[in-house]
């Protein structure tokens, strides 16, 4: 075999090697799902649905646009993936919807492993907590432990109803003293309520007084036009002036008090 040969045949061969170098430092991914689905993501990178997806080794993010894009509940497929040289990296697609959480009353603090999770009404991945207990909590209410189960998970909705704590009944049974009253209800605008049904009172009372001065200062009036003492006439009727608007202000401002306590009335309830 001459030099030429052997030159030629180094070629070859370390072409071969770089081939087969190239060709190692790629993987495949493989997705499969119940789901149809079409958009693609990886790394930016937009991939239409087949077989396999050849893919270059190392680690990439896949996202899996969610077909139903109709519900802000919906979440999109997303997953951390290592491509090995050669390998066929095998997937799993599914799609997650955000549960709602809620209770009655809402404003409960719900808490997993004591990390603060929301406060109903919220939503959360609740697949990301299925067989573990979810903790709600309310001042004024009894505790109350919730598990996540697959029915829980499938039905994407959690509702508590909290029970009142009547460790914190007074002693009179048909009073509720306990935190959530005094949040809410005629407790919540007790000062308001007596205000305004103070200031009715007087401004009703000052209305019905200067009422009557002014009756009874028209009334003088009347005998003095029969005497014929103008003078005094004239002065009765500014005074029963004077008398009637001072009524008719506490009258507006009784009315005006009487409409604040229906108001606060209506939204304690």
């Amino acid at each position: 075999m001459t030099r030429k040969s052997y030159i030629i045949l180094l070629i070859l061969a370390l072409g071969n090697c770089v081939s087969v170098v190239a060709q190692g430092e790629y993987g495949y991914l493989t997705l499969s799902s119940h789901v149809h689905f079409e958009t693609i993501m990886i790394d930016d990178s937009s991939y239409t649905r087949s077989d396999k997806i050849a893919l270059q080794a190392g680690t990439h993010v896949v996202v899996v646009q969610n077909p139903d894009r109709t519900s802000f509940q919906a979440l999109d497929f997303t997953k951390t993936i290592t491509i090995r040289p050669g390998e066929n990296e095998k997937v799993v697609v599914y799609f997650d919807m955000l549960a709602e959480i809620n209770s009655v009353p809402n404003g409960a603090s719900v808490s997993y492993d004591s990390e603060l999770l929301g406060v109903t009404p919220f939503y959360l991945r609740l697949r990301e907590y299925k067989e573990r207990t979810l903790h709600f909590k309310k001042p004024g209410y009894e505790d109350f432990l919730a598990t996540v189960s697959d029915s829980t998970i499938n039905n994407n909705y959690l509702f508590i109803s909290l029970n009142p704590n009547l460790k914190n009944r007074s002693n009179n049974q048909n009073q509720f003293v306990n935190l959530e009253w005094q949040e809410r209800g005629p407790h919540k605008y007790k000062s308001a309520i007596w205000i305004s049904n103070a200031l009715g009172v007087v401004f009703g009372a000052s209305a019905a007084y200067y009422k009557k001065k002014g009756d009874d200062t028209f009334e003088k009036a009347k005998i003095a036009r029969r005497l014929g003492d103008t003078d005094a006439q004239k002065r009765h009727l500014a005074k029963t002036r004077k008398y009637d608007r001072y009524a008719v202000i506490g009258f507006i401002g009784m009315q005006t008090n009487v409409a604040a306590l229906v108001y606060f009335l209506l939204k304690s309830r």
